[in-house]
């Protein structure tokens, strides 16, 4: 399965501290995505040690204005409330919730992007930045799930396992997994909406 995770975990990513590393972790951390290093995405786990470490010798902040400092900061302290996972298609979205039972999941369905990271779904691109702008919200301990459905003609087809067995009706649709909780479509662009999913009991 190739998933993209944020996690607590041992430093075993970012050793050397080399330039790129720095920068790019600068580019992630301000969702700055032009200056991220050869790639669209930061692929594989980014150790919260390390990113503190890059901040406390002051090298975060050749590449981050400081009016973002702060923001930084704070997305330094999320990344270590919960988890978040990418993953493409119905099998690998099974795997990872199959890999975290009795973890609090919630997952938001997306049309597929190109290399360009753009979205076929132009719905899923306006809400994507509410979504991702309520995340702070998320309970500690929990699962964020960002799956891929795949292209269009695969999303118009009814016979698609995420109609047919999750019960998908659109894209983009947030929900809290092995509840009734979900937001379709345009429930997606309302941030009162997404903050009280992750906050509810």
């Amino acid at each position: 399965m190739t998933a993209w995770i944020l996690q607590r975990r041992p430093a075993d990513l970012f050793s050397g501290q080399s330039d790129w590393t720095h920068r790019s972790v600068c580019a992630y951390l301000c969702l700055d995505r032009d200056n991220i290093i050869g790639s669209n995405d930061l692929v594989g786990p980014i150790c919260v040690s390390d990113v503190v470490r890059v901040l406390e010798r002051s090298q975060l902040c050749r590449y981050c204005s400081p009016k973002a400092e702060e923001a930084v900061k704070q997305r330094i302290v999320n990344m270590a409330l919960y988890e978040e996972v990418k993953v493409h298609g119905y099998e690998e979205f099974c795997e990872a919730v199959s890999e975290r039972k009795g973890k609090d999941i919630f997952a938001y369905f997306s049309g597929d992007k190109d290399e360009q990271g753009n979205s076929w779904c132009p719905d899923c691109v306006k809400a994507e930045p509410v979504v991702r702008g309520e995340m702070e919200h998320l309970p500690e301990g929990s699962v964020f799930i960002y799956c891929q459905v795949g292209d269009r003609p695969y999303w118009k087809d009814p016979n698609n396992e995420f109609k047919k067995t999750l019960k998908l009706t659109g894209v983009p649709t947030l929900l809290r997994y092995g509840t009734p909780l979900k937001l379709v479509e345009e429930q997606c662009f309302k941030a009162d909406l997404v903050r009280m999913m992750f906050t509810e009991d």
